[in-house]
């Protein structure tokens, strides 16, 4: 949602920027650079940062549900709050969207347990509108009203729950792995400048809960995308899902 509402999302790599991204940032028209997470942006890439011309804002917290908050805080307008895993990444992936999409924020459980920093936002902003994305959140977050729980039987349901619940008629969506988290974290932020659902598939299947979403939806969908080499998810499942879109 930070994304979002303010510009883009790199991922850094271990002992530097990636070539892709420092190309990118030598022709990115902006200033500023947010760096999410404690300690996970070593004060030399904070340098490196500033040496591009780039104002670095951090938000960090002791541990990942502690930044989340502190993520959360930086968007102090938000009336919405989706809950999901901080243990596993799927249903987080599907929620960054939605999230971005109603002007809400994502905060993180430890599993079916609620953490003191999470808690403790959620009690400061108590009239906040809290949806559980996922059966650990649901879990973590029980007195949530049933409406509210968006729970499938599996990651892929769980997406199309969220995608379904949040985006009434999308005009786009963009599709990314299930099985690995880099590209669908990637996927996340552009799907949320864009506006546009992200549906998680397997890298050799089209799961029947994304096709059934695709079906429901075909009318309003004029445009997709596909985040991801044919490494991730093959050329096969691109053109299935072109078929089941007339194209798009």
């Amino acid at each position: 949602p930070l994304a979002a509402a303010l510009a883009t999302a790199y991922r850094d790599e271990v002992g530097g920027i990636a070539e892709a991204v420092e190309a990118f940032l030598m022709q990115w028209n902006s200033s500023t650079v947010i760096a999410v997470g404690f300690n996970r942006f070593r004060d030399e890439l904070i340098d490196l940062f500033g040496r591009f011309g780039f104002t670095v804002a951090r938000h960090e917290g002791v541990d990942r549900y502690a930044t989340a908050v502190a993520v959360a805080k930086s968007m102090p307008g938000a009336t919405k709050v989706l809950l999901t895993s901080g243990i596993v990444f799927p249903d987080a992936l599907s929620a960054g969207p939605a999230a971005a999409h109603v002007g809400g924020v994502v905060l993180l459980t430890q599993g079916a347990i609620m953490p003191s920093a999470t808690k403790a936002y959620l009690a400061a902003h108590a009239t906040a509108e809290v949806f559980a994305i996922g059966g650990a959140a649901a879990k973590a977050a029980s007195t949530t009203p049933a409406d509210h729980q968006l729970v499938g039987t599996d990651r892929y349901q769980t997406g199309t729950k969220v995608a379904s619940y949040f985006f009434s008629k999308p005009d786009m969506v963009t599709f990314a792995s299930g099985q690995n988290f880099p590209d669908a974290l990637s996927g996340g932020a552009f799907a949320s400048l864009l506006d546009s659902p992200i549906l998680l598939v397997q890298r050799d299947v089209v799961p029947a809960v994304v096709t059934s979403y695709l079906g429901a939806n075909k009318t309003s969908i004029t445009t997709s995308a596909l985040v991801g080499g044919a490494g991730v998810v093959n050329e096969d499942i691109q053109f299935s899902m072109e078929d089941i879109l007339n194209g798009f």
